[in-house]
């Protein structure tokens, strides 16, 4: 299973809804969420490190989009991510964010 598909199904688990892949460049990757006002960024962070496994190093959140054009209850959260291991080069595969 691809690391970034635990990502979206731990996201999900943790009330966020409209997970997916912003960008994919070697061993970066962005990362956006939509879900509930009410849900703290930092679950969300903890919670794609947590699915991430070992090869997460870094989630950053970046952005926080709300808009007139989401409903009042919902905002969109973009995070990026750094994938590492120590003795190797990942594969394009180990790097990628979203359903797998």
């Amino acid at each position: 299973m691809r690391h970034g598909a635990q990502c979206v199904g731990v996201a999900a688990h943790a009330g966020v809804a409209g997970a997916g892949a912003v960008s994919v460049s070697g061993g970066e990757a962005g990362f956006g969420v939509g879900g509930a006002e009410d849900v703290p960024a930092e679950t969300v962070r903890q919670t794609i490190i947590a699915a991430g496994g070992d090869l997460v190093e870094t989630v950053e959140l970046f952005d926080v989009y709300r808009s007139a054009g989401l409903r009042a209850d919902v905002k969109s959260l973009a995070f990026a991510l750094v994938f590492r291991a120590p003795d190797r080069t990942l594969t394009d595969e180990e790097c990628s964010v979203g359903p797998g």
